[in-house]
């Protein structure tokens, strides 16, 4: 995975990305054994709650990236759109690791979020 994580890494994220963020993301995918990193593709391959969407039921933010190439945002407002009061928000020019790339961006929208929910 050492060798494998630059790549992942850089695969998964938008435009511009934080450089402490890349590098904490890269850390952290480098000691992912190997044999968790492809069960975890594998178990992804069966997966689908879709119907357990509807079942959620206290305040949910959606968040997504523009660039995201693993949950698209089209696909991410579809989602939000089956969770009863969910909130979809996406962010421009960012990808799969929003907390990692945009930090300050993420703390904002989660911020924002969580002022506004009721308790």
């Amino acid at each position: 995975m050492v060798s494998l994580a630059p790549t992942l890494v850089k695969e998964l994220v938008g435009d511009d990305p934080d450089t402490s963020g890349m590098k904490l993301a890269r850390d952290c995918m480098a000691n992912v054994p190997e044999a968790s990193y492809r069960a975890s593709m594998l178990a992804l391959l069966g997966f689908d709650q879709r119907q357990a969407l509807k079942e959620i039921n206290i305040p949910t933010l959606v968040l997504s990236g523009s660039k995201d190439k693993n949950a698209p945002a089209p696909m991410m407002a579809k989602m939000a759109g089956f969770i009863p009061s969910a909130r979809y928000m996406e962010l421009k020019g960012v990808g799969h690791l929003v907390n990692l790339e945009r930090p300050a961006a993420f703390n904002a929208a989660l911020d924002q979020f969580l002022t506004t929910v009721k308790a």
